[in-house]
């Protein structure tokens, strides 16, 4: 029952991998900010809206019978959690005693890494833990329910871009709905590096590439200088760790070179095993 578990999992991880990287997020400045409520009446009206989020930064959480502490951000959304995050576990929109966790404040507040029941504390409301997320900066996210106490308007809004016919679609049309847009990335840049280059089949396309690394700078600008919220933090990991694999499996493949180089100008001979047959005298 265990490894039917694992399987469902990691079918459910490559699912939300796919969700995820066909999705657009917009930062919404605090000025003139709107609330959950009226993000539901737009949603009616934008085909590509998916929802919204709404961080709460460096919250006092608690374990329920641990009695342990630990700070983090506390994120409210609206949409199906596996439409931007990747654990495994889903965290419905009509879950409102459910979360998901980091995994290092999972550890600190209960002493294991694995969800079983264990329920966490904040603002007076108990919520129990669905799934972990590979985070590093302190992160827990639930659901928005309808009437609950919000201390502030919507931080960030959700897009689907998966049928825009060219770059920044949406946007052309949010930026006549929204007044406060100030930023927005897609999710796919950090989580597939390569996702939009072409190899040339004829000598005009070398001309794109001079584009293409125009852009690789412009990202890396935006990367390095650009306020970003934890939600963005989240996607910037898992960019390096894509880096840090990348570099190994190269460095791997140049190790295995150099050894068949040495291997066959030097000439050793490949070792060969031979079987006897059982009875039989040499």
């Amino acid at each position: 029952m265990a490894a039917g578990r694992a399987v469902l999992s990691f079918g459910a991880l490559e699912r939300q991998e796919k969700n995820a990287s066909e999705c657009q997020v917009a930062y919404l400045n605090g000025q003139d900010t709107i609330d959950f409520q009226e993000l539901k009446e737009k949603q009616k009206e934008l085909a590509c809206l998916i929802g919204g989020y709404q961080v709460n930064e460096r919250q006092q959480l608690n374990g329920y019978e641990s009695r342990r502490e630990r700070q983090a951000d506390v994120v409210r959304v609206n949409f199906e959690s596996d439409c931007l995050f990747s654990c495994g576990a889903q965290l419905h929109t009509t879950d409102f005693s459910g979360c998901l966790l980091d995994s290092d404040t999972m550890y600190t507040l209960f002493g294991t890494g694995i969800p079983s029941g264990q329920a966490v504390s904040w603002q007076g409301r108990q919520y129990t833990v669905r799934g972990i997320l590979h985070s590093e900066q302190p992160l827990m996210v639930i659901q928005w329910r309808e009437g609950g106490q919000e201390e502030k308007g919507v931080s960030g809004i959700l897009l689907s871009c998966n049928e825009e016919l060219y770059r920044n679609q949406n946007m052309e049309t949010l930026e006549r709905v929204f007044s406060n847009i100030e930023a927005q990335y897609y999710v796919k840049d950090y989580m597939n590096l390569l996702h939009w280059i072409e190899l040339p089949v004829k000598w005009s396309d070398f001309g794109h590439w001079k584009t293409w690394l125009a852009d690789i700078n412009t990202r890396r600008k935006e990367i390095m200088y650009r306020k970003k919220d934890v939600i963005e933090n989240y996607f910037v990991q898992r960019m390096w760790e894509q880096l840090g694999y990348g570099l190994w499996a190269g460095f791997l493949l140049i190790g295995l070179i150099l050894i068949w180089k040495k291997r066959k100008r030097t000439g050793i001979p490949s070792i060969k095993v031979v079987k006897r047959k059982p009875g039989r005298e040499e």
